[in-house]
């Protein structure tokens, strides 16, 4: 459950809101898949339908075109940053129209989940699955709206759900061992991650639980162990979450005082991905315990001068330069942060620029 796409620029209000992150994109893409999938599935097989699907209330085979036919709108908009006001109004009129029907409530939640309306998105999830509640990725999507919603113990249930009904895909698994995992239940995570493993020995999100299942417990050997293969399971296509790997694995190995080979780790990255603010938070920290503050400030520097508006860089780089004793680097970092943010807090209390620095940009 990693870069979101760009908003679109036109003028309606969805273009001023935060794009949605591409992990929750892909969950809400699968969901809308299956959805389209299932109403046209539902069309094909000309059974007798079921409660879930129809009533005498309503025309299926017009409710099933329907929903067809705007879930792939909504696929496009979504992947496009175009969905606003105007097509989440539709997908509720979809609903109202057919509210016996699951696919449209499926599609209205999938709708205001993309628009940062969890809640709702939640509430419409549950009333689909009460409608149809043997749909595998329809609760994977409840479990996800749950767990944003601080309901870990519903996000189990929804999980574990999944996982019978669709017991050979090994994604549901993880979904549930990272719900064990935040509650620190790590006998039941580990065995499902293990399970996941049996399933697709290839699945590097499932070696990357393992490892941040040992690291909770201390156990930085193993915790190092999985996480390289978390590494090497990665396929090239996914660069941005082998990064991320890549710098779980620097971390480990700062935790067991290996710092110089922790740098070593980081320094495999490209100059763009050494710009990601976890990634140059994880680097100056390196640098400093080798007892090289000022290589720490230069990195922020450097970064500072890609990206000259963003004050938290500079900021970050004055305190690493106060750190190395060259008080003149300092502040005339601090003078560009008085440049672009007069108010900043930094200026008062440099203390607070890591916190700064940490949303400076996005992760890769």
């Amino acid at each position: 459950m990693t870069t979101p796409p760009e908003n679109s620029s036109s003028g309606n209000t969805a273009s001023t809101r935060p794009a949605v992150p591409w992990g929750k994109l892909l969950v809400i893409l699968l969901c809308l898949a299956v959805t389209i999938w299932y109403v046209h599935h539902v069309r094909q097989r000309q059974t007798a339908p079921s409660p879930a699907t129809t009533s005498t209330a309503f025309d299926a085979t017009a409710a099933q075109a329907q929903v067809q036919a705007l879930g792939q709108k909504v696929s496009h908009a979504m992947t496009t940053g175009l969905l606003g006001p105007a097509m989440e109004q539709e997908a509720r009129a979809l609903a109202d129209r057919f509210p016996r029907f699951a696919p449209a409530r499926t599609l209205l939640a999938q709708v205001l989940w993309s628009r940062q309306q969890v809640p709702a998105a939640y509430e419409q999830l549950s009333l689909g699955l009460g409608l149809d509640p043997k749909q595998a990725a329809v609760q994977e999507m409840a479990g996800t709206l749950a767990l944003e919603l601080g309901k870990p113990d519903e996000a189990g249930t929804h999980f574990s759900r999944a996982m019978d009904l669709d017991p050979k895909e090994p994604r549901y698994r993880l979904d549930l061992a990272n719900v064990y995992l935040r509650q620190r239940e790590f006998d039941r995570a580990e065995r499902l991650f293990l399970e996941a493993l049996q399933i697709d020995s290839n699945l590097h999100a499932a070696y990357a639980g393992l490892s941040d299942l040992f690291a909770q417990q201390n156990k930085l050997v193993m915790a190092l162990d999985q996480v390289q293969h978390a590494i090497d399971h990665t396929p090239v296509s996914e660069r941005a979450r082998q990064v991320i790997y890549l710098r779980k694995k620097a971390n480990l190995l700062r935790r067991a005082n290996r710092p110089a080979e922790a740098l070593q780790v980081l320094n495999m990255l490209t100059d763009g991905e050494r710009r990601d603010p976890a990634v140059l938070a994880e680097l100056a920290t390196t640098h400093t315990m080798l007892g090289k503050p000022a290589d720490a400030a230069e990195l922020y520097h450097r970064a500072w001068e890609k990206s000259p508006t963003q004050w938290e860089l500079a900021a970050e780089a004055a305190r690493y330069y106060q750190r190395a004793g060259n008080t003149l680097a300092a502040g005339q970092m601090l003078e560009q942060v008085r440049q672009v943010n007069p108010q900043a807090s930094v200026l008062t209390d440099p203390g607070q620029a890591r916190e700064a620095a940490a949303g400076a940009t996005t992760a890769p």
